[in-house]
């Protein structure tokens, strides 16, 4: 047997042994222990199928009840409340208007509504009429939500919070106009009882006849008579906040409390239950109660609680659930990732994303973060202002003099401690070592448009909207203007090595001498860079707001998609660990993780044929850099051309050879680039070509690739 086919063999009994994980991870996966976002509702089609509807996370699907969870559709927006319709059909409402399925919630589509606003309830009644309610006030629809017509409420500025069909009688729970009754299929309405006027009315629900109306900061309201009398039913409650109420097959009541509290009522209210305690403290949104009796219990801001034993005891259960607002990711000098969920503790990994730990335990910390090489950890936290530790997170420091209850776009710490922050108005400001009261950033820096810092040690850079890139070498005390592409707007900065990696409105560059010059590394990305990430292998990658995350081919110099299992193309960052494994922030959707194939081609460093790269200015007047990338030494010439295919200029191989990386006869493999002065051409388009000769003893055909660029005068 050939030793070829013995490496064949044995290759092939190694990917045998490997678990079938290990060659299914080329997708993105909400990372492991880190789900939440606010559930506001959910809904069990079947004892194993249930729905669930987030916060700007969209609206998920579990096949197992509730141990895990799949995106289904409407990321980016909140749903608040299912129906399920006779036919079989299920109608959301959302904050776009109605949206339906008619396959057990695996697509949706939205459905015509005028005025398009917050649906927040949905009923049906049993002539199969549909009323929904929301920030517009009510709507009816009597085709299946086909169509919609806007009620009058008769209340001025009436919010539906909630809405009950309760025989022939429709209700209305609003935000100021109290309770509101129609009880000829919503045409016309009257408020109930004084007794709601002013109220605010979340949930309803009724139990046999028997209405129940919890009135938000007051009391829990009974009527056994369709409204003519009520009596107080709060069951020993202090002026409860019931965000909903959910009705068993048995008739008993479940409350879900803005407080963080559920309870149980098996007598309508008279008397009240504690449940089990809750494994979050945050506010319990809603609950939903399973053919089984599995109860799913909708979290504030930590996704879902899950109990199979009545409410005793309750589990985390939000497997792949992932609806929360991360605002900040960064990989640190250790190789942990650290990430910041909205409202939650800044969490850190250091085992490649299984794990998460909290750094802190302030709760609403977190904002921005920054962790220098020495280990000190800063954090700027929301309305508050600027902290740092020294001990890993056991004590902070406090720095928020001169700030008033800051809200943060931007935080920066340069060498030896230096700290930096951008706020919401655009007002930056810096804190030296050993000061005690911020001060606004002057000199050339003052009023400029700051978007982000970088700390790139021998350099500290800030990239404005308007005017590029600038740097210090002096930890921002005084700065300069970037040259080349750092003269365009530049959407982010990253250090890897002695390189940077920047991107901007389409286009990546990489710079290696901190910022002088760049080349510009693939084509058109047709969105805006949020994040660069050069992986060690080589291989590149980007996450963009309009394409989810890009990796660049080596082969065709073109951003080739890999997104699949991401919720949306909006990608806020991106980082690599030492693992190899990428972290992405989706925007509202929290925190995905995607390990590459061992295998494959390294994208920035190491291409397979020649690349040709499009020219920097482009359009320019009078000079432009020319870059291009070999994968071997090869001999090279450049030929510009004008439009009708005339050579107005051939820059010889003598004068490329001039360069520093010439090899032997030729060029030496890696990036190249060149100048071209155009003093003396007219405007127009021209054309630059490349012909590149693989340096060897035998004939081989040339490469040759040409691009297109502008001279405008």
């Amino acid at each position: 047997m050939s030793a070829r086919m013995h490496r064949i063999l044995a290759t092939a009994a190694i990917l045998a042994l490997l678990p079938l994980t290990a060659m299914s991870q080329e997708r993105w996966e909400p990372v492991p222990g880190v789900y939440g976002g606010a559930v506001k509702c959910l809904l069990f089609l079947d004892a194993n199928t249930v729905l669930a509807g987030g916060t700007y996370g969209g609206i998920f699907r579990s096949t197992d009840a509730g141990r895990s969870w799949h995106y289904r559709a409407l990321s980016g927006y909140s749903v608040y409340d299912f129906l399920g319709l006779a036919s079989g059909d299920l109608l959301a409402g959302f904050a776009g208007g109605v949206a339906r399925s008619t396959d057990q919630g695996m697509t949706w589509e939205t459905l015509e509504m005028e005025p398009v606003g917050f649906i927040e309830q949905l009923a049906a009644d049993g002539n199969g009429t549909i009323f929904a309610g929301g920030a517009q006030g009510a709507f009816r629809s009597t085709d299946d939500g086909l169509s919609w017509e806007q009620l009058d409420l008769d209340a001025d500025n009436a919010q539906v919070l909630s809405l009950l069909v309760n025989g022939d009688a429709l209700y209305a729970g609003t935000n100021n106009a109290g309770l509101l009754r129609s009880e000829d299929g919503g045409d016309t309405w009257a408020p109930v009882d004084t007794v709601f006027s002013g109220g605010r009315i979340v949930a309803l629900c009724s139990v046999d006849q028997t209405l129940i109306v919890p009135v938000w900061f007051s009391d829990i309201y009974c009527s056994t008579d369709n409204g003519t009398t009520w009596e107080v039913r709060s069951g020993g409650l202090d002026r409860p906040r019931i965000n909903h109420l959910c009705v068993c097959d048995n008739g008993d009541m479940l409350a879900s409390f803005y407080t963080g509290e559920t309870m149980r009522s098996t007598d309508l209210g008279q008397s009240w239950i504690p449940l089990g305690t809750l494994p979050r403290t945050d506010g319990a949104l809603t609950m939903c109660a399973g053919p089984d009796g599995t109860l799913l219990c909708g979290l504030e801001a930590t996704g879902i609680a899950r109990s199979t034993d009545d409410g005793a005891t309750w589990t985390a259960s939000a497997e792949g659930l992932a609806n929360l607002r991360v605002d900040d990711l960064l990989l640190a000098p250790d190789g942990a990732v650290h990430i910041t969920p909205y409202y939650l503790h800044w969490l850190k990994s250091s085992d490649h994303g299984e794990h998460w730990e909290a750094v802190d335990d302030v709760r609403g910390s977190g904002r921005r973060i920054a962790v220098s090489d020495q280990g000190v950890l800063y954090c700027a936290r929301e309305y508050v202002g600027v902290f740092h530790s020294e001990d890993n997170g056991v004590t902070w420091v406090e720095h928020s003099e001169g700030l008033d209850r800051p809200q943060f776009r931007g935080f920066g710490v340069a060498g030896n401690g230096h700290m930096y922050v951008v706020l919401r108005d655009q007002s930056c400001y810096h804190l030296p070592p050993g000061a005690d009261e911020w001060q606004p950033l002057g000199g050339i820096m003052e009023g400029k448009n700051i978007l982000w810092f970088l700390n790139a040690g021998s350099h500290f850079f800030a990239g404005t909207r308007d005017n590029g890139a600038y740097r210090s070498s002096d930890n921002g005390l005084t700065w300069e203007e970037c040259g080349g592409a750092g003269r365009e707007r530049l959407t982010c900065l990253t250090r890897d090595g002695a390189a940077l990696w920047a991107g901007s409105l389409g286009q990546v560059y990489r710079s290696t001498d901190m910022g002088d010059s760049w080349t510009q590394l693939g084509n058109e990305t047709a969105a805006v860079v949020t994040s660069v990430a050069p992986a060690a292998d080589g291989s590149l990658y980007i996450s963009t707001t309009a394409r989810g995350v890009l990796k660049l081919n080596a082969v065709t110099d073109e951003w080739e998609t890999v997104a699949e299992g991401l919720p949306r193309d909006n990608v806020d960052e991106m980082v690599i660990d030492g693992s190899g494994t990428l972290f992405a922030v989706v925007d509202w959707n929290g925190v995905y993780r995607y390990t590459p194939s061992p295998t494959g081609i390294p994208a920035a460093v190491s291409p397979l044929r020649v690349v040709l790269h499009q020219n920097y200015p482009n359009p320019f007047n009078p000079t432009t850099t020319i870059s291009y990338t070999l994968p071997r030494p090869m001999v090279v010439s450049l030929v510009i051309t004008d439009a009708l295919g005339r050579e107005v200029k051939r820059i010889s191989s003598r004068e490329l050879f001039a360069a520093p990386d010439r090899s032997e006869n030729g060029l030496s493999g890696g990036s190249h680039s060149v100048q071209f002065d155009a003093s003396g051409l007219p405007s127009g388009v021209y054309f630059y070509r490349i012909e590149a000769l693989p340096l060897s003893p035998s004939p081989a055909a040339p490469h040759v690739l040409t691009r297109k660029m502008m001279l405008l005068k």
